[in-house]
């Protein structure tokens, strides 16, 4: 690989350069495609290529890398596996800061699998590439032309934040799905869809926050009796889920109306006294106490009638501000106004 971008460095002109070192960079994943599976050589050159990505974060390989193995590797697996890699480097490495959060040029890259989509994406949810994953739903959010398609896209991004794994290492990747999420249901509402429909997604939502917010897993017999597993992500991912799952519940009137206004009541439904008073346990919780200020801020937000739903991203950059500062892919969460 540092052959290949040794070459590519020498070539000046920028879309030659482009082109040459994606054209090597697709003989080397060749290798992948063609390693007995029945023997470590896959693992040893897999793990070769995973090893320099991390290792170059301004590499001029990364891009290509995502183009190349979007388009020849035939492995699901491998794909997402080398493509979130990619995307994780080439932000944290602060390779591009133009418009669109640093994303326009990686969306350019991206490509997936005609054959087998829904397939590939169940596979890149297993091995929790939100990044990737995020970088579809932008890609598709783009293709949708009528309510019908930005529901079925609510519906997927939905599905995909209710069955994710994420660990104490890509939990802030789910930031780019909740944030998206929410942004397409905003943008049903527009359209006029009702109520009715974007508050059952929104309930789900809901719920799907709690169990990430929890300090031990309430499900199963043991979690009924205070005993379920510990959570294994962090203090800050949980009052993130907390937050979100209370601002979003205290805009839900009920069954078919929102609080889309601001100088409205605020919900007062069992599920919206439920959530804010769990974000406002937080606050005597010796365990969050670091956090105590923007816990603080969060119920700020949340109990404040002058906020509507509207402003539950005014609530997440603020909160990706406070505790993921130096997750560049979160620029376009970050950056909002």
């Amino acid at each position: 690989m540092t052959e290949v971008e040794t070459v590519g460095a020498s070539v000046v002109d920028l879309r030659m350069q482009q082109d040459e070192t994606l054209d090597l960079v697709k003989e080397i994943f060749g290798l992948l495609n063609n390693c007995n599976p029945e023997n470590n050589s896959l693992d040893v050159v897999m793990t070769t290529v995973v090893e320099w990505l991390q290792s170059s974060p301004q590499s001029i390989l990364l891009l290509p890398c995502v183009k190349a193995a979007s388009r020849c590797l035939a492995s699901h697996t491998q794909i997402v596996r080398i493509v979130e890699e990619c995307i994780y480097v080439y932000f944290k490495g602060g390779m591009d800061q133009t418009a669109g959060g640093g994303w326009d040029q990686v969306l350019a890259a991206i490509q997936i699998p005609d054959l087998n989509t829904e397939e590939f994406l169940e596979t890149a949810l297993h091995e929790g590439s939100y990044l990737l994953l995020y970088g579809y739903c932008v890609l598709q959010q783009a293709l949708c032309v009528d309510v019908k398609e930005f529901s079925y896209l609510v519906n997927v991004l939905l599905n995909w934040i209710n069955t994710a794994k994420p660990t104490a290492d890509n939990e802030s990747k789910m930031m780019l799905l909740c944030f998206k999420f929410l942004e397409l249901v905003i943008q049903q509402l527009d359209f006029g869809t009702k109520h009715a429909n974007c508050i059952k997604s929104l309930n789900t939502f809901v719920t799907s926050l709690h169990q990430l917010g929890e300090d031990r897993a309430s499900t199963g017999i043991l979690g009924a009796i205070g005993f379920g597993k510990r959570s294994t992500l962090s203090i800050k991912f949980r009052v993130v889920a907390r937050s979100l799952s209370a601002m979003v519940s205290s805009q839900i009137y009920g069954e078919t109306v929102l609080r889309m206004q601001p100088n409205e009541p605020l919900a007062n439904t069992t599920q919206a006294k439920t959530e804010i008073g769990a974000l406002q346990a937080l606050k005597s919780n010796k365990q969050y106490q670091q956090h105590r200020s923007e816990i603080q801020s969060a119920c700020d937000i949340v109990k404040n009638e002058l906020c509507c739903l509207r402003d539950v991203f005014i609530l997440l950059r603020n909160l990706c501000v406070a505790f993921y500062p130096d997750k560049e892919y979160l620029s376009v969460v970050h950056q909002y106004k």
